[in-house]
């Protein structure tokens, strides 16, 4: 597929989110060997779709980054309103998790326009011959 302007923007907002779950992790004062490798194993598929989204822009990057932003936003939302099952101190937002929160929203956003936008122009054939 053709890259667009908001496919390279997906693809940088995939990386800052890969970025942004990775600082996250590593600025934790006590980290979980699970934590590592649940949040290590979204940033390793973000850094792939990263670069997949910036070569390619197929459906299934977009496909992958929308489902990667879906976990990122769940797994963020849950522990900063439910808690971190293995801290007894509660559940609080904190600066870099709000950000996370923030940009995994903007890349839907982002996937979504583009979607629409990819859509649109592809014209109103129909797939299949009639």
């Amino acid at each position: 597929m053709a890259r667009s302007r908001l496919s390279r923007a997906a693809a940088g907002l995939a990386g800052a989110l890969a970025t942004l779950m990775s600082v996250e992790l590593v600025s934790g004062s006590r980290i979980e060997a699970y934590e590592v490798v649940l949040v290590g194993a979204v940033v390793v598929g973000l850094v792939g779709v990263t670069i997949r989204l910036w070569q390619r822009n197929s459906f299934e990057s977009r496909l992958a980054a929308s489902l990667l932003a879906l976990v990122a936003l769940t797994g963020q939302v849950l522990v900063s309103v439910v808690g971190d099952p293995s801290r007894a101190d509660g559940a609080h937002w904190h600066p870099v998790g709000l950000a996370v929160s923030v940009v995994a929203v903007a890349l839907l956003g982002v996937l979504v326009s583009d979607a629409r936008a990819r859509s649109e122009s592809s014209g109103a054939r129909h797939p299949y011959a009639l």
